[in-house]
Formats: structure tokens, sequence, C-alpha cells
């Protein structure tokens, strides 16, 4: 019976084993990347005393801008949402809350119509940028607005800031084991930087540096945006050779 206790509790005195000493790091990889898209938002507005009068003024300045920079852009789509018609009136009429509890009469009558559009734009090359921005001003947009630079692609420049990442992570456990004055041994885990069970997939994310949004430029204007920064944390564990 004894033997029998003995051998039934091997496994489980296996499992308890503790696991073998590793050194832990944080690695870090950035790389700045020339960005290659530009992103503009912009408003636009038409106004007429008749609902149908004020979407043509809006969709007759729409294909301006879009025919008017379809040269910079290489013709790329304009993105638009939001689009709204409502009623014009008189100041006096107080706010829209309380219009909308009176009949359009008197100083509540309405005198016209604005119909509204936001629109989003994102093309290349980037050095057009800032021109752009002045032409669509200039051909009826409003609050028009040069949100930022970004990578149309950052497949490779993840690829080189996670390469980039390991490479610091080796560098600071070898640092660390001849410190200590043991051997490093074998890679054993590669994760992200907030501690995760052993096994699951790396997992990379990416920051892009901002951009300022300037106010609408003159025409032309040149431009040179920030490079576009990918940074990629790592949790990287070695193991100690015997």
């Amino acid at each position: 019976m004894a033997a029998l206790l003995l051998a039934a509790s091997a496994p489980a005195m296996a499992q308890e084993a503790p696991p073998p000493p590793r050194i832990v790091v944080a690695g870090t990889g950035i790389v700045r990347t020339p960005p290659d898209t530009a992103s503009l938002s912009f408003h636009i507005r038409g106004e007429g005393a008749t609902s149908d009068a004020a979407v043509r003024v809006l969709a007759s300045r729409r294909e301006a801008i879009e025919s008017g920079i379809a040269s910079m852009t290489g013709g790329a789509p304009l993105r638009t949402s939001n689009l709204s018609v409502v009623e014009a009136r008189d100041k006096e009429c107080q706010n829209e809350w309380q219009a909308r509890g009176r009949l359009s009469e008197g100083e509540c009558a309405v005198r016209g119509y604005i119909a509204n559009m936001d629109v989003t734009l994102k093309f290349s090359p980037v050095d057009k940028a800032g021109t752009a921005t002045g032409l669509i001003a200039r051909l009826g947009g409003s609050e028009v607005q040069l949100s930022g630079f970004t990578l149309s692609d950052d497949a490779e420049a993840r690829r080189k800031a996670t390469a980039a990442a390991l490479a610091d992570a080796r560098a600071q456990a070898e640092a660390i084991a001849k410190g200590a004055g043991v051997r490093l041994g074998n890679l054993y885990y590669v994760g992200d930087a907030q501690p995760r069970a052993l096994g699951e997939e790396v997992v990379v994310s990416a920051m892009r540096a901002p951009s300022a949004a300037p106010p609408p430029p003159p025409v032309p204007v040149k431009l040179t945006p920030q490079p576009v920064e990918t940074q990629v944390r790592l949790t990287v564990t070695y193991t100690i050779a015997p």
C-alpha cells in the first residue's frame, strides 16, 4: 500500500517542480517613417429659400471642391457623413427647441433652409496637403482642418520596430547576465509589455506622432510633416544556462 501511494504521488510532485531560473526584460523598438497619407476634414454648407435650393447649393460646392482638388489628390474620393437640412428663423425666435413648439409665423416664420455636410479626405502625396487645404476653403469648404499625417500601411514599420525591440531586450538580458555572473540561456518567452499567460501570441501596438493642424494657408504652401513613430514594447524572457 505504501509503495502504491508513493507511485501515485510521484506525478504530482513532478508537476510542482519550480520553473527554471530566468531573466525577464522589457525591450522597446521605435521606427520613424516619413508619412505618405494626409488627412483633411471640413464642412460644406448650402443656403436657400427652400430645402431643395439649399441642397442644390451644397451639392454644387461639393462638386466644385472634388473637381478642383482632383489633380492634387489623385482623384481620392470625398468621404461624406452627417448630412442635415434645417430651417432658418429670425434670431428673435429664441432657441431651436422653442421654435419646434411654435407655429412657423411671425418671429418664428421659416426664412430659409441650411444644408450641412461633414467631409473627410485622405490622399497622397502629402506635400500637396497645405495647398489642398487652402484651395478647399476657396472653393466653399468651411472649418477646413489638416488633421494629421499617417502611413497607408504600417506593416513594414511594425516589423522593423519588433526586430528593434527584440534586439534591445537581448542586449539588456546579456548585460544583466554578465553583471550577475551567469550565462544567458535560450529564449523562453516573448509577449507584449503587459503580463500575460505564457503561450499567448505576441501582440504589437503602434503609436503615431501627432501633427498640429495649421489654419487654412495661402496657395501654394509647402509642409514638412513629422515622421510617423511606430513603437513596439515586448516582454522577453530568457533562461539562465546551467
